[in-house]
């Protein structure tokens, strides 16, 4: 995990990280909250992860992981965006939620999109 987080920690939407099938991981790395409800992020973040967990268990799949491309495609997000939102803070002075892409839609709906069954 430690090569992961080298230079910087580099998952999918702060929760699954390429090379380590079925983990799931709540409030991982660029998953802060600096306004609004941690409660709702986690929720969301539970969500996603027993979405994967019932289409692992309706596909009888042995493993479920993130692919690396995903990973790659949600870092080089995070680089391009955050310029735009300067320590997140929008116009009127509120915090954007990192759950929300620039296009308004929800991270956690991006989930059968991000992930390869084996």
């Amino acid at each position: 995990m430690s090569e992961k987080h080298s230079p910087h920690p580099k998952s999918y939407l702060s929760m699954t990280f390429d090379g380590f099938p079925n983990w799931f991981q709540s409030y991982g790395p660029n998953a802060g909250v600096g306004a609004g409800s941690l409660l709702i992020l986690i929720e969301r973040q539970v969500d996603y992860a027993v979405a994967a967990t019932l289409k692992l268990q309706r596909e009888r799949l042995k493993s479920i992981e993130v692919k690396p491309e995903a990973v790659q495609d949600f870092d080089e997000y995070l680089e391009v965006s955050q310029p735009k939102w300067p320590n997140e803070f929008t116009t009127d002075g509120w915090m954007l939620p990192l759950a929300l892409l620039p296009d308004g839609t929800d991270r956690s709906t991006m989930c059968s999109r991000a992930l390869t069954d084996t």
